[in-house]
């Protein structure tokens, strides 16, 4: 993790009175019910291709497909 976001989780968990653990798992938590169809999407596709089955995803073509 770059030191920024280091440093913007510990003033957030601070300020919030909460662990960077804590704040850490609810922000994703968050972000992925945000992205509930993105990742369903992400899942089906890694299904159909016999990645998950095998324990393996390839990340890069997935976040480039994704849009990031």
């Amino acid at each position: 993790m770059d030191p920024d976001t280091d440093k913007l989780i510990s003033q957030g968990a601070h300020f919030l009175g909460m662990t960077k653990k804590d704040l850490v798992g609810e922000a994703v938590r968050a972000y992925l019910e945000q992205r509930r169809e993105d990742l369903r999407l992400g899942m089906v596709e890694a299904i159909s291709a016999g990645r998950v089955a095998e324990g393996r995803r390839d990340d890069a073509d997935w976040a480039e497909r994704q849009g990031h």
